[in-house]
């Protein structure tokens, strides 16, 4: 071969060389994100975008200072995970996209924080257009602090076109993690997890992890403002959701469209769910409460200052509400359990489980009562033990007493007497047995001035893990049975 030809292979060599490494970058910039050693770092990047199925790791250089930089996720892209690891978000825009009907898997490491400065953005976007939705499951063991705009969602819908009405929130699922989502600011119309200003809440599931959710007009966790709860599932993990106009859990105010609660279930989980003019669970002010259920092994904690506990909001109707199990505790500035100031009690069942229901201007359980004139109060609708109801239940009274032959259960309600002075009433409370009654599994209290009758003809049966607390100045009278498989302790 002539030297010529030689020279003419060893150039061309070295231009493919020189090619070959050029293009190596790229090779290697493929795997960017895809490993914990090589990940996104957002404040770096120009913009973090998915736009292909895997596993994706993405954190921050410089954490303690927040990053006006932003995390996409492509639309209708599916299985997506990504590890969110101690990233400091502060945006004019959504600071983490997931786009429509995508499906994002997102596991907390470290501490995150996504704000938004858009009044019309949520700070984590999963929302439902169109019968769209987007699904978003969060899980892990770090935490995620998420504050929205003032019409936009922590976590869920935004209001992109800034005319009150936003989007629902998508299919949200929370499974781990400590999450704070929402801001309870006087000018917040988003809740705090679920809908934007003026639409539902979506599907929201929330199956452990310690999650925190508030909002000021949208509720804590459901709708946004002037809309309904959606669908709103608890199972596990610890939960506090608050709102004023809004419910805890459920509706958003609604002074101008419906903010009922949607369909709201908790049957596992410890609960607490405060609302002012809202709910605690149930309706938005102005709301009904939807239909509620709650039962399994859970411990429910709900309050409000002119809603229900537990069901319609100020002015509200309780609608349908059913209680199967767990220690359950509302307090209602209308009903404790059902309408707010001045609505029905709706149809409430009450089967199983340690249920007090305090209605400081309304019943216990039935109608709230009309705090302006008092010429407005709510119908006591409709209350039910079940044929073989086993509830402990101790209410300030029950507005539809008329068939207390059909009630199957332990029951106190709460009695009036004048102190010595005349000048105060001295709360009491009586109580009977309804039925024949087993009481629920575990650990029962009859309080101090709570007095409980066994007439001749009622059976009280206390079962296997069930122990029975009488305390000093409480008492048991039994003309009946008492059948004691338990432990029955007198103070």
């Amino acid at each position: 071969m002539s030297k010529y030809y030689k020279n003419r292979i060893m150039g061309m060599g070295a231009w493919v060389v020189a090619f070959l490494f050029l293009c190596l970058p790229v090779a290697w910039g493929e795997d960017k994100g895809t490993t914990r050693e090589n990940p996104f770092l957002v404040d770096i990047e120009e913009k973090v975008e998915i736009s292909q199925s895997g596993t994706y790791w993405i954190t921050q250089e410089e954490p303690q200072t927040p990053t006006n930089k932003t995390i996409t996720v492509s639309k209708d892209l599916q299985n997506v995970t990504i590890h969110l690891v101690n990233v400091n978000i502060e945006s004019e825009n959504c600071p983490f996209d997931i786009e429509l009907g995508a499906s994002v898997k997102l596991m907390l490491e470290g501490v995150n924080k996504l704000t938004t400065t858009n009044d019309n953005h949520p700070a984590l976007r999963c929302e439902n257009k169109n019968g769209t939705s987007t699904l978003l499951t969060i899980d892990g063991t770090g935490e995620l602090v998420t504050i929205g705009g003032l019409c936009g969602a922590g976590i869920g819908g935004g209001d992109e076109q800034g005319h009150g009405e936003g989007q629902a929130g998508g299919n949200i699922t929370i499974k781990g993690g400590v999450v704070t989502a929402g801001d309870s600011g006087f000018s917040c119309y988003g809740a705090g997890i679920g809908g934007g200003i003026g639409a539902a809440g979506g599907v929201i599931r929330i199956e452990g992890g310690v999650v925190t959710a508030e909002s000021y007009s949208g509720a804590g966790i459901g709708g946004g403002a002037y809309a309904a709860g959606g669908e709103i599932t608890i199972t596990g993990g610890v939960v506090v959701a608050t709102s004023s106009s809004g419910a805890g859990i459920g509706g958003g105010d609604s002074d101008f469209s419906a903010g009922n609660g949607g369909k709201i279930t908790i049957t596992g989980g410890d609960v607490k769910a405060t609302g002012n003019f809202g709910a605690g669970i149930g309706g938005g002010d102005g709301g009904d409460g939807g239909e509620i259920t709650i039962g399994g092994d859970v411990v429910v904690e709900a309050e409000s200052y002119y809603g229900a506990g537990i069901g319609g909001g100020n002015s509200g109707d309780g609608e349908t509400i059913t209680i199967e199990d767990g220690v359950v505790t509302a307090t209602g500035g209308g009903a404790g359990i059902g309408g707010g100031s001045a609505g029905n009690g709706g149809t409430i069942t009450i089967t199983g489980g340690v249920v007090t229901a305090t209605g400081n201007y309304g019943d216990g359980i039935g109608g709230g009562y009309d705090v302006g004139d008092g010429d407005d109060d709510g119908d006591a609708g409709t209350f039910s033990t079940g044929k073989q109801g086993n509830a402990f239940i101790i209410a300030s009274s029950i507005g539809a007493d008329d068939n207390t032959n059909g009630w199957s259960g332990v029951i106190f309600l709460k009695d009036e007497s004048e102190d010595e002075g005349g000048d105060e009433d001295v709360s009491t409370y009586s109580g009977k047995v309804y039925g024949s009654p087993t009481l629920p599994e575990g650990v029962i209290t009859i309080p101090e001035g709570k007095n409980l009758e066994v007439e001749a003809d009622k059976t009280l049966i206390i079962g296997e893990g069930t122990t029975l607390i009488v305390e000093e100045g409480a008492k048991i009278t039994n003309s009946g049975t008492i059948t004691n498989g338990g432990v029955l302790a007198v103070a």
